[in-house]
């Protein structure tokens, strides 16, 4: 079986794949293939093989995962989409993950086999198009509880703009969708692209985590209309990225006017927000326990076209500013209870000042993100140079103040990220050495897209790296570029 590399960016140096050592399946023993095969063929993906699409029915009640697509990231062949593999998926009675990613409009038939699978609990739609034919009504859909509707996909975000696209039929298909499967549904993470101003009449009675993801609605639907029929959240993504196809850029607005919370939200998350006068921050609920104000960008969106920076809104992010986050932190009610923080920075590093109101708002904390857009890529050093600052230094009392806190990550956000700026095991050390109560360092290293669907290059740290000499410093200046020095990880 060869991997299908769904999850990398198409490239010319994956379309030839070949294992050319592969033992044929069927010229094992029988004890073998019987202990075996729940494993190989636990996670298929549809191939074209000969004139057939289908898998062997022998293999059928195998797989709990499943992968259906149109094209694959390492052949140019067309793969068929038909009624035989819906026949084929219907009947596996152990499937639980479906993921799929066409560049035409999902056929009805699918979705109809996939709705009679009695096992199916997790159902994410790629580069979703809906805009074909009517979907039914009667969908039944027995053990859903998490739905991914997603306007982009590792191909980007924008649809070929000669190919004809229903925006009218795709609202209808998906409110259509959304209201049959709502009484079951758990976790939703839906595209603003596909919300339209009848999403506030589903009614949602199990619904606990809710992400809004890639672009704003439009027109656009404020915070509370979006979560009016959601009594029991607890989870809240507002993970939207700036909208280069129709030039809609941050900051953004939630319209957020003294409504209430669900009672029992504990997580809260807002991309690209204006954190200068949106009035969703005075009205952050007390019981919060994960708060992420992000700036996140579509996937792989790449050749959309930019317009000049302006300050620190690179590649038209609004991340908030060192400044700004010390002008936020006093307008949110309470944060006793936090106790994750993640913020995105358009600066070098958290200053003494900012660590400091972080600890005295958050008392509670124990574990820090910190992402930086720096605006050049030498002030990127800066975060992984820590063993520069004196053992006085404000930077280090700062953390050393935290009574709790004892996981902080620094995301790196630069690009293009395929000059690592490396393992700075050397700052971890000094982190680690000056901050006692401190028991894990990160470091994260990715590029400008949405980061929670693409993982980054990590290096982590705990408190045994101390039982060993100080790590070397692994990274150099060039004239011409960063020269990176291998380096080991503990």
């Amino acid at each position: 079986m060869l991997p299908d590399l769904t999850g990398s960016e198409p490239t010319p140096r994956l379309e030839s794949c070949e294992r050319s050592c592969a033992l044929a399946f069927s010229s094992t023993c029988r004890l073998l293939r019987w202990q075996i095969a729940p494993w190989i063929f636990d996670h298929l993906y549809n191939w074209n093989r000969g004139t057939q699409n289908v898998w062997p029915k022998s293999l059928w009640s195998y797989p709990t995962k499943l992968e259906i697509r149109d094209r694959s990231v390492r052949h140019p062949a067309q793969l068929l989409v038909n009624h035989s593999l819906a026949l084929a998926i219907e009947s596996m009675q152990h499937l639980r993950t479906v993921t799929i990613r066409l560049e035409t409009a999902i056929p009805t038939y699918l979705l109809v086999a996939l709705s009679n699978c009695r096992a199916l609990a997790d159902l994410t739609l790629q580069q979703a198009r809906l805009d074909g034919e009517d979907v039914p009504t009667q969908l039944v859909f027995p053990a859903l509880e998490t739905l991914i509707i997603r306007f982009g996909g590792i191909w980007g975000v924008l649809r070929d703009p000669a190919a004809p696209h229903d925006v009218a039929q795709e609202h209808r298909n998906v409110h259509r969708l959304l209201h049959m499967v709502s009484p079951r549904l758990k976790h939703l993470t839906l595209s603003g692209d596909y919300i339209s101003l009848s999403f506030t009449e589903v009614i949602w009675t199990q619904l606990v985590s809710f992400t809004v993801t890639e672009h704003p609605p439009r027109p656009h639907i404020t915070v509370p209309d979006l979560i009016v029929n959601m009594p029991y959240l607890r989870t809240l993504e507002l993970c939207f990225t700036p909208n280069n196809a129709v030039q809609e850029y941050p900051p953004f607005r939630t319209g957020w006017q003294g409504h209430n919370w669900p009672p029992n939200l504990t997580s809260l998350s807002l991309s690209n927000v204006d954190w200068h006068e949106d009035s969703i921050f005075a009205a952050i609920p007390g019981g919060l326990k994960q708060l992420r104000l992000l700036a996140e960008h579509d996937l792989y969106d790449r050749t959309a076209p930019h317009r000049p920076n302006i300050g620190f809104q690179l590649l038209e992010e609004y991340p908030v500013k060192g400044f700004g986050l010390l002008t936020v932190l006093p307008r949110i009610p309470d944060l006793s209870a936090l106790t994750s923080l993640s913020v995105t920075l358009g600066e070098d590093t958290p200053s003494s000042d900012l660590l400091y109101a972080i600890e005295n708002k958050c008392p509670s904390l124990r574990d820090l993100q910190v992402r930086y857009v720096a605006s050049e890529r030498w002030r990127l050093l800066y975060t992984i140079d820590l063993d520069k600052l004196d053992t006085r230094s404000l930077f280090f009392l700062a953390f050393r103040k935290f009574q709790h806190l004892t996981h902080v990550t620094f995301f790196i956000v630069d690009h293009p990220f395929d000059h690592i700026l490396g393992a700075p095991a050397h700052s971890a050390y000094r982190l680690l050495s000056e901050a006692p109560r401190l028991q894990l360092v990160t470091y994260k290293f990715g590029g400008y897209y949405n980061l929670g669907s693409f993982a980054p290059v990590v290096y982590a740290w705990d408190r045994a790296l101390l039982d060993g000499p100080p790590p070397p410093r692994s990274i150099r200046h060039s004239s011409a570029r960063l020269i990176v020095v291998p380096m080991p990880v503990a």
